[in-house]
C-alpha cells in the first residue's frame, strides 16, 4: 500500500500528473487545483490513498494528510465515487468542508462538481460529526440546516465556549433552541452558560 510519495513531476493533465520516484513514474489522479499549480520538473511530495476495485488499481495525490482522511470519509456514502471526493476537496478546503457538512448547508456542498442536492443531503446527514476537523476550528461558526439556533455575538460566544468543553453539536445545539425561548435574544452571557451548563448536566 502506498501512502506518500517524493518526487519530480514529468507529465501533467487536467485531473492527474505523472510523478517519478526514483525510476518508475506513478500516475496519480489529483484535483485540478493541484494539477494546475505543477509543472514538468516541479519538486512533489503527496499524501496517496491506494484505491482498489476489482481489476482496478488507483493512485490519488493530495498535498495534506488530513486531504487524505476526508477522501475515505467522503467515498463511503453512497454516491460518492472517488473522482466525485476528489472534487468535492478541490471545491472546499477541509475546514469549510466540516463546517459544511456540520452545519447542513447543501448548497455549499453543492458547489463541487458532479454533487448534486441528493447527494449533497447525504453528506450533510451521514457526515456529521464523524470528519476530522483541523486544530482551533471553531465548529459554533457552522450554520445549522434547521436555521432554529438562535444568533448574536452572545449566542455564538456561548455555542463556542460548549464547543470547547467537548460537548457535542446536537447537544448544543438543542440547548440553545431552549434557552432561547426563555431568554431572548440579547441575554447575559454568564447567565446562560450557567443555565446551560446546569441543562446538559442533568
Amino acid at each position: 500500500m502506498i501512502a506518500w510519495l517524493k518526487g519530480e513531476v514529468t507529465r501533467c493533465l487536467t485531473d492527474s500528473l505523472v510523478l517519478r520516484v526514483g525510476d518508475v513514474g506513478y500516475l496519480l489522479t489529483v484535483g485540478e487545483g493541484t494539477a494546475s499549480t505543477v509543472l514538468p520538473g516541479d519538486p512533489l511530495e503527496l499524501h496517496v490513498h491506494t484505491h482498489v476495485r476489482e481489476q482496478e488499481f488507483s493512485l490519488f495525490g493530495f498535498r495534506e494528510a488530513i486531504h487524505v482522511e476526508l477522501f475515505e470519509a467522503l467515498t463511503t456514502v453512497k454516491g460518492v465515487g472517488p473522482r466525485v471526493a476528489v472534487a468535492i476537496l478541490d471545491a472546499l478546503s477541509p475546514d469549510d468542508l466540516v463546517l459544511a457538512v456540520e452545519g447542513g448547508d447543501v448548497r455549499r456542498l453543492s458547489s463541487a462538481k458532479g454533487v448534486g442536492k441528493k447527494v449533497a443531503e447525504r453528506l450533510a446527514m451521514e457526515l456529521k460529526g464523524k470528519l476530522p476537523a483541523s486544530a482551533g476550528l471553531d465548529l459554533s461558526a457552522a450554520t445549522p440546516a434547521n436555521g432554529k439556533s438562535p444568533k448574536g455575538a452572545v449566542w455564538r460566544d456561548l455555542a463556542s465556549a460548549l464547543a470547547n468543553l467537548q460537548y457535542k453539536r446536537g447537544e448544543i445545539e438543542r440547548v440553545l433552541e431552549q434557552l432561547a425561548e426563555t431568554h431572548g435574544e440579547s441575554p447575559e452571557f454568564d447567565t446562560v452558560l450557567r443555565a446551560a451548563l446546569g441543562a446538559l448536566r442533568r
